[in-house]
C-alpha cells in the first residue's frame, strides 16, 4: 500500500510538473523569433511544446511544496508559466528586431519607402528592403545556431525556477528597457552609411537644381541615384548587421534567464 501511495504521489508530481512545463514552453513558443510567424501552424507549436515539455519536465522535477491540484490554484500557476514563456519569447524577438528598425530606416532613406510587400512576422505589409535585411539577419541566425541560446535560456530558466514555481520578475521591465534603447543605437549605427550616401547625393541633386532649373535634375536623376546608392550602401552595411545578429543571439540566453523569479 505504501508503495503504490508513492508512486501516486511521484505520478502526481511528474504530471503537475510536465504540465507546468508545457504551459511556459508553449508561450515561449508562441512568441519566439521565426516560430511566432502566422505560417507555422498552431499544432506544429503545440506539438513542439508537448515534446519539449516531456524532455524537459523529468529533468527538473517541481517542487513537492508547489504541486496542486486545487481548481484556481492550478490555473493560477498555469497563467503565470504562459505568461513568464511569452516574455522569455518577447525578449528573444525584441533582440532580433534591429532587423525590422535597421530595415526601415534603410529604405525610408533610400527613397524605397514606397515599395511593400507581405510581411510573414507581422501580417501585414512591409519594405522590401525591411524584408530582405531580416531575411538575411535570420538566416545568419540560423547558420551560426543562435536558435540554441533560445534553447539554453530555457533550460536555465526551469534551473532557476522549477516547473510551477515560475515568475516573471517585476524588475524585468528595467532591463528591457535598456535593450530597447541598445536596439535604436545598433540601427542608427548600421543605418549610417545609407545616411551619407544619400544625404551627399541629395545636396549635390538640389545644388544641381538650382543653377540649371531647366533640367529638372532632382527628378529625373537624383531620384533614381539615391536608389542605387541607398542599395549600395545596404549591401556594405551587412556586415554590421551581421555582426548586431550575433551579438543579439549572444545576448538572448542572460536576457531571458534575467525575466525568471521563483514564487
Amino acid at each position: 500500500m505504501d508503495d503504490l501511495l508513492q508512486l501516486r504521489i511521484t505520478a502526481d508530481e511528474g504530471l503537475f510538473a510536465t504540465l507546468m512545463a508545457f504551459a511556459r514552453i508553449a508561450g515561449l513558443l508562441h512568441a519566439a523569433p521565426l516560430l511566432k510567424m502566422k505560417v507555422v501552424p498552431v499544432p506544429v507549436r503545440v506539438a513542439l511544446a508537448v515534446l519539449l515539455a516531456v524532455v524537459i519536465s523529468p529533468l527538473t522535477p517541481a517542487d513537492p511544496d508547489v504541486v496542486t491540484w486545487d481548481g484556481p490554484m492550478l490555473a493560477l500557476r498555469a497563467t503565470s508559466e504562459l505568461l513568464l514563456g511569452a516574455a522569455m519569447g518577447f525578449s528573444a524577438s525584441l533582440l532580433l528586431s534591429v532587423l525590422d528598425i535597421a530595415g526601415t530606416f534603410l529604405g525610408m532613406n533610400a527613397g524605397l519607402g514606397i515599395a511593400t510587400q507581405f510581411d510573414p512576422m507581422s501580417g501585414g505589409n512591409a519594405l522590401v528592403l525591411t524584408r530582405l535585411t531580416a531575411s538575411a539577419g535570420f538566416l545568419v541566425f540560423l547558420a551560426l545556431d543562435l536558435h540554441h541560446q533560445i534553447l539554453l535560456g530555457l533550460v536555465d530558466s526551469f534551473l532557476i525556477a522549477p516547473p510551477g514555481s515560475g515568475i516573471l520578475l517585476p524588475t524585468a521591465g528595467m532591463g528591457l528597457s535598456g535593450v530597447v534603447g541598445g536596439l535604436f543605437h545598433d540601427a542608427m549605427r548600421i543605418s549610417m552609411p545609407v545616411v551619407a550616401a544619400v544625404l551627399v547625393l541629395n545636396l549635390v541633386s538640389a545644388l544641381v537644381t538650382r543653377f540649371a532649373q531647366q533640367m529638372n535634375i532632382y527628378f529625373s536623376v537624383g531620384l533614381p541615384a539615391n536608389a542605387m546608392a541607398g542599395l549600395w550602401a545596404t549591401a556594405l552595411a551587412i556586415p554590421a548587421l551581421a555582426a548586431a545578429v550575433v551579438s543579439a543571439g549572444a545576448g538572448m540566453r542572460g536576457l531571458i534567464g534575467s525575466l525568471v523569479g521563483v514564487h
